[in-house]
């Protein structure tokens, strides 16, 4: 099993178009990583589109119904390979470089054990 430096948590509820884009904009400028997503009972045609994203490293997990965003973060923790995690929603972006210079400001503070965007 291949080392992973990265495990990307996010929670999807009815936003599968904005999850893809999200996906897109870590995979452009990171590797090796995981996404983990946590579907929260989205509706039949949100699940298809989620299926759907072929991605070896793509893990997708369904809940019948929304069981909520901490419970659902605490699911992907649980499942996580990655040294670092990085917990998202599928609205954000990631710019060019975003990944790598929070990943260096975490290891240049070493009794630091979160950063944020």
């Amino acid at each position: 099993m291949e080392e992973v430096m990265l495990s990307v948590i996010a929670v999807n509820h009815n936003s599968a178009a904005l999850m893809k884009e999200c996906i897109s904009s870590i995979a452009k400028q990171f590797e090796p990583f995981e996404v983990l997503v946590i579907d929260s009972g989205s509706v039949s045609e949100d699940v298809s589109e989620l299926s759907a994203l072929e991605s070896p490293n793509l893990t997708l997990i369904l809940n019948k119904e929304n069981i909520g965003y901490a419970k659902a973060v605490n699911i992907g923790l649980k499942r996580a390979r990655g040294d670092t995690l990085l917990i998202t929603n599928p609205d954000v972006f990631y710019n060019p470089g975003s990944i790598e210079k929070m990943l260096a400001a975490l290891s240049g503070l070493p009794r630091c054990g979160a950063v944020a965007p």
